[in-house]
């Protein structure tokens, strides 16, 4: 009866007792950073505006022409609001929207030969035509378009 008395003792005191805290948890894994934010694109509406601030900052400048009766054109609004479009474009680009829906800005339709929707036009800050996209592109298509 001692010695089975004396093992009860001993496995209660070294299984349920060993003389230190309980175990705690883990700590929690740390937080990733948060995502770098987009930057957000403020377009341009005049033409003289967007010019200056290209040559003053030493970039080109993306010129969206649009309507809200053309379709193309604005999904192709809704693509350069994508975030990897936006991180794109501002990094070398003042973008510059004209809304030609009021048959406004004639001058600037012929100056820069728009006969179609959507048209998208990059220039240098001279106002030299580097490229033009008459058509609805993709995403990826901008992204590339814009590196």
């Amino acid at each position: 009866m001692t010695a089975r008395l004396l093992l009860l003792v001993t496995v209660a005191v070294t299984g349920c007792w060993s003389g230190s805290e309980p175990p705690r948890a883990p700590p929690p894994a740390p937080r990733p950073p948060p995502p770098e934010p987009t930057p957000s694109l403020v377009w341009e509406t005049d033409e003289a505006a967007a010019f200056a601030r290209a040559r003053r900052e030493g970039r080109g400048v993306v010129l969206d022409v649009t309507a809200a009766w053309s379709g193309p054109s604005l999904e192709l609004a809704h693509h350069l609001e994508d975030p990897r479009v936006v991180s794109a474009l501002a990094k070398r680009y003042v973008p510059l929207r004209i809304d030609i829906t009021d048959d406004e800005h004639l001058d600037l339709r012929s100056r820069y030969r728009v006969t179609s929707l959507p048209s998208l036009i990059l220039l240098d800050a001279d106002g030299n035509v580097l490229y033009r996209i008459t058509s609805l592109v993709d995403v990826d298509e901008l992204v590339r378009l814009f590196r």
